[in-house]
């Protein structure tokens, strides 16, 4: 039942999260979902999306 429940949550929302994506977009010209640079082992860096 539970796992219904957020199925149906998700399908309903969905289009209002990807219109105020769209409208941080337009309005504010910077990406929903961006690149991070963090350091990793060795001094190496990874890259890891984030939102």
């Amino acid at each position: 039942m539970d796992f219904v429940l957020s199925l149906i949550t998700i399908i309903i929302f969905s289009p209002v999260l990807l219109i105020v994506a769209i409208l941080v977009r337009i309005n504010l010209g910077i990406n929903v979902i961006f690149n991070q640079k963090r350091p990793g082992l060795n001094k190496r860096y990874k890259y890891g999306k984030k939102g």
